[in-house]
C-alpha cells in the first residue's frame, strides 16, 4: 500500500514536468567510461586546475571560486562551490578529469572542516560520476548522518540505486528528496524512475 501511494504521488507531480526536462534527465543517466583518477598535491591544489579561459557561466563561476580559495584557503564553503562548478564542466563538457580536481577540492573542503557535509555530498557526487556506487552511498550516508535535511545527498543514493536496478529503494529515496525540499532537481528524478519502472511493466 505504501508502494502505491509513493507511485502515486510521484506520478502526480510527473505530470507537470516538461518532455524537454525528462529527457534532459534521459541524457544525464547515460552511461560514461570510468576515468583514471587526477591526482594532486595538495599544496598545488588550485595550480593543478585548467585556468578557466571561456566566457561562459561556468568558466565565470570556477574563476570566481578559485579566486575565494587562494584569498582564503581555509574557507571549506568556497572550495564546496569550486567542487561544484569543476562538476558542472563535466557535465557541459564530458572531460572527465574534472571529477579529479573536483575530488581533490572537496577532500581539502574536508580537511579544513571535517564535518562539512556539503563537502562529502560531493566526492558522494564524483564517485557515483565514476559508476563507483557503493563509494558513492557510504559517502552521501555520512553527509545525511550530519545533516538529516541533505536533500541532494538522498538523490544520490536514489541515483546509485536506480543504477544498480534497485528500483523500490531509489523510489523512497526521491520521496525523501521531494518531501524535503520539492524542486526541478528531486520532481526530475521521481518522473526518471517512473518512466523506468513503467517502461519494465
Amino acid at each position: 500500500m505504501k508502494k502505491a501511494f509513493v507511485h502515486h504521488k510521484l506520478l502526480f507531480v510527473s505530470l507537470f514536468l516538461t518532455v524537454g526536462t525528462v529527457a534532459f534527465v534521459l541524457e544525464s543517466h547515460r552511461s560514461t567510461p570510468t576515468p583514471k583518477s587526477v591526482k594532486v598535491v595538495p599544496a598545488d591544489l588550485l595550480s593543478a586546475i585548467p585556468k578557466p579561459t571561456g566566457s561562459n557561466a561556468t568558466d565565470k563561476v570556477i574563476a570566481k571560486w578559485m579566486e575565494q580559495v587562494r584569498s582564503k584557503p581555509s574557507n571549506d564553503k568556497a572550495l564546496v562551490n569550486l567542487g561544484d562548478a569543476l562538476m558542472q564542466k563535466v557535465r557541459e563538457t564530458s572531460n572527465l578529469s574534472y571529477y579529479g580536481y573536483a575530488e581533490s577540492v572537496y577532500q581539502q573542503a574536508l580537511n579544513n572542516n571535517p564535518n562539512n557535509s556539503d563537502a562529502m555530498t560531493g566526492l558522494a557526487w564524483v564517485s557515483g560520476g565514476r559508476h563507483a556506487f557503493d563509494k558513492s552511498v557510504e559517502w552521501a550516508k555520512k553527509a545525511i548522518a550530519l545533516d538529516s535535511n541533505n536533500n541532494i545527498a538522498y538523490g544520490i543514493i536514489g541515483d546509485a540505486e536506480l543504477e544498480l536496478g534497485e528500483y523500490d529503494a531509489a523510489v523512497d529515496h526521491y520521496q525523501k528528496m521531494i518531501d524535503i525540499r520539492p524542486d526541478l532537481a528531486s520532481y526530475s528524478r521521481g518522473a526518471y524512475v517512473l518512466f523506468i519502472t513503467f517502461s519494465f511493466r
